[in-house]
């Protein structure tokens, strides 16, 4: 009796098999010229603290403009997203977290993914693909998960890009900006930022927002949206529609050859394109925060 009872458990279960889950890119549409986004999202929603993954794309029809991590994400712990791009098409994601968080919360956008649509492509549907498996890590254990993957598409249409909304002679929108980890940090730890952006009368109009520091020395760096530091102007940010928002940003741990003294972080909305320097260019106020870098033993993070 217990042989046909087991027999027909395994016959059950060799029906109905279990749901792996699935982790999907998502779909856009949008003109030449134009910057199209969608989300890379997992479904059923799962409490993910690291994810990891690689896509490929048409280089003749796309550019990887921005990768970003999703409100969820970041709440869940994790901090950092690297994405590599190795041959130009192939693109490798991955993150960090900080594996200490004590409560994760289920979630189904892990980021959000945005491309450039070529000045010269035609109408077409140009499909977005994963490259083998995608994994996932639920609780920092180091135990990673593997889901099936769902393949996104962007569709061009052959119309004209959508014109930039004229700016509004209203309230422009206010900035800023204050350190969220300690003013005085050692080698290693990790410089933290609170932003804050208050919309007023240019709610909906586009701009590029950027974070830069200024070194001891007094060079000039910008962090780009992949978290590393570049002397190019490159926005944190890039053609991002204003609102109300505020968050946390940072900056990686500090390099043991990072020179001493005082850093100086800036942050400002401008003109999408333009120079961030130029006064006739900055949408917001220009806000700034500091910190100092002192040298002897660095504090063990948990």
């Amino acid at each position: 009796m217990k042989g046909i009872i087991f027999c027909f458990v395994i016959l059950m279960l060799a029906a109905f098999p279990c749901r792996a889950d699935i982790v999907s890119l998502g779909i856009g549409s949008s003109a030449p010229g134009d910057k199209v986004s969608f989300s890379l999202s997992i479904d059923p929603d799962e409490p993910v603290t690291d994810f990891d993954c690689t896509f490929e794309y048409d280089t003749n029809l796309l550019t990887l403009d921005d990768v970003d991590l999703s409100d969820g994400a970041e709440d869940n712990g994790i901090y950092r997203i690297w994405c590599n791009e190795s041959p130009a098409g192939k693109v490798h994601i991955y993150t960090e977290s900080w594996g200490d968080e004590w409560w994760v919360d289920d979630i189904s956008r892990l980021a959000i993914l945005t491309f450039i649509i070529s000045s010269s492509a035609r109408s077409t549907t140009t499909p977005v693909k994963f490259i083998g498996p995608a994994y996932y890590e639920t609780d920092y254990s180091g135990y990673w998960d593997t889901a099936t993957t769902q393949n996104g598409a962007i569709t061009i249409v052959s119309s004209g890009p959508t014109p930039t909304p004229t700016p509004p002679s209203g309230k422009p929108p206010e900035l800023s900006v204050r350190m969220e980890s300690t003013m005085v940090l050692t080698y290693g730890e990790v410089p933290m930022v609170r932003y804050r952006v208050k919309a007023n009368d240019w709610k909906g109009y586009h701009a590029d927002a950027y974070l830069a520091v200024t070194l001891p020395n007094g060079k000039l760096l910008y962090r780009n949206n992949r978290g590393g530091l570049t002397s190019k102007q490159t926005p944190v940010r890039g053609n991002m529609t204003i609102g109300d928002a505020s968050g946390d940003i940072g900056f990686g741990p500090l390099p043991n050859s990072a020179p001493p003294g005082l850093y100086t972080i800036y942050g400002v909305l401008a003109t999408v394109g333009k120079n961030p320097l130029k006064a006739k260019y900055q949408i917001s106020n220009v806000e700034d925060a500091q910190f100092q870098l002192v040298t002897g033993t660095p504090t063990p993070h948990p």
